[in-house]
Formats: C-alpha cells, structure tokens, sequence
C-alpha cells in the first residue's frame, strides 16, 4: 500500500496550488550545504532574503487557496496551507495554539528535515535555522489577517530540541534591512511561476523516480537514495541567486566548486552503491539524475581529445530566471550545472578541465569544456585557491561526506 504522502505527490488535490508551479527533488544535505556556505558568505543577510524569500511565498499561495477555499475559516486556511508544503516534504506543521483576535499562533514541526539535515550535517547548534519556514508562515498570516506580521522560531530541532516551534509576532525581526519585501514580493508573482510544463510537475518527476525504484517514504518523510529530499519551489534558489547578484555579491566560484565536489561524491555513490564503474556509463547516469531533479535533460553532443559539449535542453529554470530577472547577465543555472558538469568530467571521465564556456539558444544551454593537459591547469583547483573562506572550503569538502548525509 502507498504511503500518504505518496498518494498526496502522485495525484494531488485539484485544489493545490503549489502542484502548478515548477521544483527542483533537491536533496536536503545539498540545501543546508548551501545554506551554511551563503550564512558565511553574507552572514544575517542570508537569514534576512531566505525569511522574505519565503513570505512573499507564502503570501502568494495563500491568496490563491482563499480565492479556492472562499468559505474556510482562518485556522482551516492555515491547516491547508500547511498540508500543501508537507505534501512537498517540508515536515508536518501543526497549529499549536490559535487565538487570532488577540494575535496568538503557534506552529510546530517535529519532522522538518531541514532543521534534521543540518544538525545531522553540522552537529547540535546555538542559534534557529529555519528562516525560511518562518517566512513562509508569515506571509500565510499575513494573507490571512490582512495585517503584515512576522514569525520567529523559539525552538529548533538543530538545537537538539524535540520540535521546531515558530511563534507569530508583529515585530520585525531584521533591524537593519538590506533586501526591500516589496522588491522581492514583485518577482515573486504568479505569472513568473506558473508553469505548464508538465514534466517538471511533482508527481511527474516522483513517477519518474519510482520507475527507477528510488523514492521511499516512511512515517512522512520523502527520501531517495537514503537521503531526505524536499519539493523546492524553483524560486527559492533563483531568486536567492539573483538578489545576490543584484546587491553584487559574487558566489559563482563557491557555486562551481560546490557542485563539481558534489558531483564527485555522486560518482563515488555510483560506483559503490550501483557498482557502475565505467566511466561513460557514469558520466551519462548523473546526467539523467540532474534530469530527474528537474533542472533539464542533459546530453553529450561532442567528445574530443580536446573538448567535450554537452546540452542542457528544456531548462524551465532558465527561463524562469529570466523572466522574473530581465536585466541580469547572471544565469544561477550555468554555475551550478556547470560546476555539476565540470566535476562529472573530471571524476568520472578523468580529465582535468582547463575552461568552460557556455552559450544559451532559448532555453538550452551548450557547455563546451576545454580539457587541460595536467593537473596544473585544473579549474577546479584554481576556484579552490581563489575561494577566500577556508571554512567554506572545509564544509565543501568535509561535510558532504555520505556520512552527514545518508540516513540511518
């Protein structure tokens, strides 16, 4: 018998809104990975655009189940709004205590696998984690009382705490503001994120998965491959990139090599997991995962001594980036399938990579990769040395070991 929650990805309400914008399956050790790497980058910054991030998410989903759900009540509004991101594998959050006349709401989650990934990355923590969450049901109340609010998390799980508990307040929370919410909320809107695109529906990618017999769920929680996974809706990273690039801040290089090191642990997964030891067969097995993570259907068009092009076709975030950053030169698809594509190379197909260049015809993006003649040229190793933050390089390269991620 399929769990709930199954049931819940692979025929969706037609009543859930967050079935109709487009996702990345992401990992949950990759998102905490990231996290941890932008908190050092940026510091408070990170928790300010991830909570607003969140909000006017969350106020945007909220506005279209009033308008489906015209008769509930607050508090079932809540408890929908609520189901829509556990049916995405964001843990279940519950209404703990509920007076909205006198401003009182408490939410609990007890299986957010985020606060759970980044302990079991980063050990026990001294500070909550989860702004992003608290955006989220911010924005859901505000919608609902029509009075802008906020919510801050009291306990965290990270913090070796039973629960996640987030409390409603009407006091900001962000002192010193770098990102504007109205700017944020003004990207954040439905014809930027409502897509057609079918393939990248939930319940298109999870029958994919399954086919593959890679998706389990156990007591709520969405895994593959032994790993906590989440639905994210695809703004979450594209607009966490192009703020940064708007405030000029550069991550690419941490990006790249990120990506080209998780690449690499994949590669290592293959071959102990699925005992895949040729190297093409690799490189064309982490191809089509990143299709099933939704970012596009990757392929080899050429390999030479020299070169190596690939393509990345129906790549929705690309021209959903586009959309709703018209004026920005950075695509956050090309660092971060271009570090994935220059760690597959290198770790699977054993050549060392001089360069990568890439060119975009609608929504395809061509890498061409130049191959270098020794180590000396690697453009690994060169972001490597150019990534200032050593603690960044050490959480890269130590903490996304399979055993801060793999469940068990």
């Amino acid at each position: 018998m399929r769990d709930r929650l199954l049931n819940k990805l692979i025929n969706p309400s037609p009543y859930s809104i967050t079935n109709q914008i487009p996702k990345f399956l992401t990992p949950m050790f990759s998102y905490v990975v990231l996290q941890r790497i932008l908190q050092l980058k940026i510091g408070k910054l990170y928790d300010e655009l991830s909570f607003k991030m969140g909000k006017s998410l969350g106020r945007l989903i909220t506005n279209k189940l009033v308008l489906l759900n015209k008769n509930a009540s607050s508090s079932r509004l809540i408890r929908i709004f609520l189901k829509e991101f556990e049916n995405l594998g964001f843990g279940q959050g519950l209404i703990s205590r509920l007076n909205l006349k006198v401003g009182i709401c408490m939410i609990s989650n007890a299986t957010n696998p985020i606060a759970k990934q980044y302990k079991k990355t980063f050990g026990n923590q001294k500070e909550n984690i989860d702004f992003f969450l608290a955006g989220l049901y911010a924005g859901c109340l505000s919608k609902i009382i029509a009075k802008d609010c906020f919510f801050v998390e009291k306990e965290c799980i990270s913090k070796n705490k039973n629960f996640c508990i987030f409390y409603l307040t009407f006091d900001n929370p962000f002192k010193n503001e770098v990102f504007e919410q109205e700017e944020i909320d003004n990207v954040i809107i439905w014809e930027n994120l409502y897509s057609e695109h079918k393939s990248l529906y939930p319940n298109t990618l999870i029958q994919k998965i399954i086919d593959l017999g890679q998706l389990k769920l156990k007591s709520g929680k969405l895994t593959v491959w032994n790993v906590y996974c989440a639905f994210f809706p695809m703004p979450v990273f594209l607009i966490t990139f192009g703020f940064l690039d708007k405030k000029k801040i550069g991550v690419s290089k941490e990006l790249c090599y990120m990506a080209a090191v998780q690449a690499k642990i994949a590669i290592l997964f293959q071959i102990n997991k699925f005992g895949i030891t040729n190297k093409m067969a690799t490189f064309n097995s982490l191809l089509n995962q990143l299709e099933l993570f939704g970012v596009g259907n990757g392929k080899i068009i050429k390999l030479e001594h020299k070169k190596l092009i690939a393509r990345f076709s129906n790549s929705y975030s690309l021209f959903q980036f586009k959309a709703m950053f018209k004026d920005s030169e950075l695509i956050a698809d090309i660092q971060l399938n271009g570090g994935s594509i220059l760690g597959m190379v290198q770790y699977s197909l054993g050549k060392n990579v001089k360069s990568i260049k890439h060119k975009i015809i609608n929504n395809d993006i061509y890498y061409t990769i130049g191959f270098a003649r020794d180590k000396k040229e690697s453009l690994i190793g060169r972001y490597r040395k150019e990534i200032k933050n050593k603690h960044i390089i050490g959480i890269i390269e130590e903490r996304m070991e399979h055993k801060y991620y793999l469940l068990g």
